[in-house]
Parts: structure tokens; C-alpha cells; sequence
């Protein structure tokens, strides 16, 4: 069994690995470069950052704009955009571990 590979940081010269990563919509170019049958009302990109490039888990939990600048040193922990806000079926719930822990949003 062989391990998937982790993906890179998204910032301009970052090789770190990536510890969260959070969606945003496809620019005007990704989107032209996406064949019609492909391209849906709800396409996003997933954007990688490492640990020091990252944005916040709060933020990473929505869909970015488009231009989100996000991994951006000058704007961390922000992102630099208004992310959309998230929907009823995308609010985190309650969960039990193992434990019997409960996590509550």
C-alpha cells in the first residue's frame, strides 16, 4: 500500500508540505481552460497551505471569491476576501468520539 502525496503549499516559493487546504471559485481563466461539460454553478479550485501560510480553520471552512489571495503573507491569518458564507448543510454538528467527547461547533 502506498501513501498518497502530500500536496505542496500553494505560495510562491514554498515546497512545505500542506496542512490545510480550503476551495475557492475558479478564476476567469481556469474557467475558460475548463471544457464546457465540465464546468458547473458550484466549481471550485482547492488552494494548499502549509503551516505558516495558513489562513484560519474558521475561514478555510468556506468558499473563497475567485481573487482570494490566500496563501498571502501580508494578509494571514485573513484571507483578503469576504468568503461566502456557509449554508445549513455546511455548518459543522455535534460529534462523539470514541471517548465519548463531544465536540460542539
Amino acid at each position: 500500500m502506498t501513501t498518497p502525496a502530500t500536496p505542496s503549499c500553494d505560495r510562491t516559493g514554498c515546497t512545505a508540505g500542506a496542512v490545510v487546504h480550503w476551495s475557492r471559485r475558479p478564476t476567469a481563466e481556469e474557467l475558460a481552460a475548463t471544457p464546457a461539460e465540465q464546468q458547473t454553478s458550484d466549481m471550485r479550485r482547492l488552494v494548499h497551505a502549509c503551516g505558516p501560510h495558513a489562513i484560519g480553520l474558521d475561514l478555510a471552512a468556506h468558499v473563497h471569491s475567485s481573487t482570494c489571495a490566500g496563501p498571502n503573507a501580508g494578509t494571514l491569518p485573513q484571507c483578503g476576501c469576504t468568503p461566502e458564507p456557509l449554508t445549513p448543510t455546511q455548518l459543522p454538528t455535534l460529534a462523539t468520539l470514541t471517548t465519548g467527547w463531544q465536540i460542539t461547533p
